[in-house]
């Protein structure tokens, strides 16, 4: 057993449950058939005032057994045998704490009432650009009424992509959408990129130039706004806020620029 192997090998041990003391005694055990408790302190260094409790806590964790000898010996069961009976046990854990949080949040859920966005605390959050995918497509996932976007045409053809069963179940649901993005007259628009659009809840208007704001509205209630209009769906952090007066300023200009863009025929 190299000191690198041992070295991961305790790395390992540890972050599947074992602490580091015992994941060293446990490696000095399977590098031997069996030890004594004075072979195992001289081998691991660990002093014998610990080694009787951490070898008790190693039986119980059923990966060290005695051998009832005089004197007593230990030995350990096989590397191989450890890892896969503690990964199933942090397996098994992950899993436990799983059904926990699924169900403290349906209950979460079940006895949260709507609060009024006069009485939820005014935030204003910078997203990092690795977070604002997911984050927009929660924020189309739990709108109930309507969705405002104004878009660059390069974020409008990878969103449409990207978002499209979002869309698509938020439009089926009632959800109305409006959209105002950058397409000069000679580009065209695939119908791939407008198969979420074929709902009559949602309508698209388009700019001859690149939008010098990029954000997005949803049920007046959050907004996000693009830091960086000129960069990549994903390359640019974004400002989310739920404050009332930066809605409503955003919701102004996007009702300002609505009737001055031009029609789109699908």
């Amino acid at each position: 057993m190299t000191s690198g192997f041992f070295d991961e090998a305790i790395q390992t041990l540890h972050d599947l449950g074992l602490t580091i003391v015992q994941a060293k005694v446990y490696l000095t055990l399977a590098k031997s058939e069996s030890l004594t408790i004075a072979g195992i302190a001289d081998l691991s260094k660990v002093p014998r005032t610990d080694l009787y409790r951490v070898i008790k806590e190693l039986e119980e964790e059923g990966i060290v057994e005695r051998i009832l000898a005089h004197p007593v010996q230990f030995k350990s069961i096989p590397i191989a045998e450890c890892f896969l009976l503690l990964l199933q046990r942090r397996t098994e854990k992950t899993n436990q704490y799983r059904s926990r949080a699924i169900k403290l949040l349906q209950d979460n859920r079940s006895q949260s009432s709507y609060i009024s966005n006069e009485t939820k605390d005014n935030r204003f959050i910078l997203v990092p650009s690795s977070r604002v995918v997911d984050r927009i497509a929660k924020a189309i996932d739990s709108a109930q009424r309507e969705i405002d976007l104004i878009l660059s045409g390069s974020r409008f053809s990878r969103g449409a992509f990207i978002y499209l069963e979002n869309m698509k179940k938020a439009l089926a649901r009632g959800v109305k959408c409006r959209i105002v993005f950058e397409k000069a007259e000679k580009d065209s628009i695939s119908p791939q990129q407008l198969q979420f659009l074929k709902s009559r809840n949602c309508q698209m208007k388009f700019i001859n130039r690149f939008p010098q704001t990029v954000l997005g509205i949803y049920d007046n209630q959050e907004v996000f706004i693009i830091e960086n209009p000129a960069a990549e769906l994903a390359a640019s952090p974004a400002l989310w806020s739920n404050n009332a007066s930066l809605i409503a300023l955003a919701k102004d200009f996007f009702e300002t620029l609505w009737p001055t863009s031009g029609e789109i025929t699908i």
